[in-house]
C-alpha cells in the first residue's frame, strides 16, 4: 500500500488504526522520502499544536495551506518568500528551521588560501554542495576542510565533528574523508561520520554502497546497514548492524536514542544549543536515556523530557547550565 502526505497528516490526527497503522508505520520504515517528510511535518505538527480533536477540520484545505508556505523536494529543504512576512505560521516555521544555512560551492575560488573551511556553528545545521555535485549536512560545532583542488586529481577532504555524506559516483576518483585518526574512502555512496575533537568515540554509518574504513592499525569494509565504532582512548573498534535511519535523523533535526548515556545528552544540548553544560560525571554513571531529542524544542522542554527518564534538577545561568541528580 503506498501512503503520501495526507495519511501522513490523517496519522498525526491520530485516524489510521489497525492494520493501516501497522502498514504505515513499516512505510515509514523503508521508505526514506516518506520518513523524511513525517519527521519533517511532526515537527511543524507539534510545534504548532495542530491535534485539534474537538473543533472541525479540513485536513485538505489544511495541507494546501502548509504546502502553499513549506515546500519540499527528495533532496533540499526549500523555504519560500513567505518566511518574510510576520505571520504566526512564519514563526512556527522559523523557529524549527531556523540555522540550517545552505552553504554552495562551483568553484575553487581565489588561490590565496590553501582550502575552504565550512562551519556549521554551535545551535545550527548547514549543508554544502561540493564542485562535484556531493551534499554534505554538516551538524551543529562541525567544520569542513575542503582543498582548493577539490576534484582536479582527488576527491579528498577533512572533517571535524558530524558530517551526512551524499556522495556523487565517480569510478575515476574515489572520494576521502579524513576524521580524526581514521579515515574512509569511497566511490559514490551515502554515510555518516562522526568524530568531535571533545568526544571520545568515531562512529562511521554506512546506509548506501560500500566503504573502506581505516584507523591506525584497523581496516575494513563496510557493508549497507554497519556501523564502526572506534574508541580512541583504548585504539578499539567494534562493527556492528546499525538503524541507518535512526543515525541520520539529526539532520532533520532530532536523536532517537536507545540507552544512551547522559554525557551522549549533554554533548547534544552544548552543541545544538550553543551552551556550557556544568555536571558531576560520577553522579550520571550508569544512567540512559531512551527517547527522542528534537532541536525545535526550547532548552527547557529538552531537559525537561530527559528528566522524565533520568531525575535531575538544573538551574540556566545565561549560557551555563548546571545539572545534578535527584536522588
Amino acid at each position: 500500500m503506498n501512503f503520501d502526505e495526507s495519511d501522513i497528516i490523517r496519522y498525526l490526527k491520530g485516524d489510521v488504526k489497525g492494520q493501516e497503522e501497522t502498514d504505515f508505520l513499516k512505510s515509514i520504515k523503508n521508505d526514506t522520502a516518506l520518513r523524511e517528510e513525517y519527521y519533517r511535518l511532526k515537527d511543524v505538527w507539534d510545534f504548532s499544536g495542530m491535534k485539534l480533536q474537538s473543533i472541525p477540520y479540513d485536513q485538505n484545505q489544511e495541507w494546501k495551506k502548509l504546502r502553499s508556505k513549506l515546500y519540499f523536494n527528495s533532496r533540499h529543504l526549500r523555504i519560500g518568500p513567505w518566511l518574510r512576512v510576520a505571520s504566526v505560521a512564519a514563526a512556527i516555521i522559523v523557529a524549527f528551521f531556523i540555522g540550517q544555512q545552505p552553504f554552495f560551492l562551483f568553484d575553487k575560488g581565489t588561490k590565496t588560501m590553501v582550502h575552504h573551511t565550512f562551519v556549521a556553528p554551535e545551535g545550527q545545521i548547514s549543508q554544502v554542495l561540493l564542485a562535484d555535485g556531493t551534499n554534505v549536512t554538516l551538524n551543529a560545532g562541525s567544520k569542513l576542510l575542503v582543498p582548493l583542488d577539490f576534484g582536479e586529481q582527488e576527491r579528498s577532504l577533512e572533517l571535524e565533528g558530524e558530517g551526512f555524506f551524499d556522495v556523487t559516483k565517480d569510478p575515476r576518483k574515489a572520494f576521502v574523508v579524513h576524521s580524526g585518526s581514521q579515515q574512509v574512502k569511497v566511490l559514490g555512496t551515502r554515510f555518516n561520520i562522526r568524530a568531535y575533537p571533545d568526544e571520545t568515540l568515531f562512529e562511521t554509518t554506512l546506509e548506501e554502497g560500500s566503504i573502506e574504513w581505516s584507523c591506525n592499525q584497523h581496516q575494513l569494509i563496510l557493508k549497507p546497514g554497519m556501523q564502526v565504532i572506534y574508541d580512541q582512548s583504548t585504539e578499539k573498534m567494534v562493527r556492528q548492524v546499525a538503524d541507518v535511519s535512526g543515525v541520520k535523523v539529526w539532520s532533520l533535526g532530532r536523536y532517537e536514542y536507545q540507552n544512551a548515556p547522559f554525557s551522549r545528552l549533554v554533548s547534544v544540548i552544548e552543541k545544538w544549543h550553543d551552551v556550557t553544560v556544568i555536571y558531576n560525571e560520577s553522579d550520571f554513571t550508569g544512567k540512559h536515556f531512551n527517547g527522542t531529542i528534537k532541536k525545535s524544542a526550547s532548552l527547557d522542554r529538552t531537559l525537561q523530557i530527559i528528566g522524565l527518564m533520568i531525575p535531575i534538577k538544573y538551574s540556566i545561568i545565561n549560557d551555563t547550565i548546571k545539572i545534578e541528580t535527584i536522588k
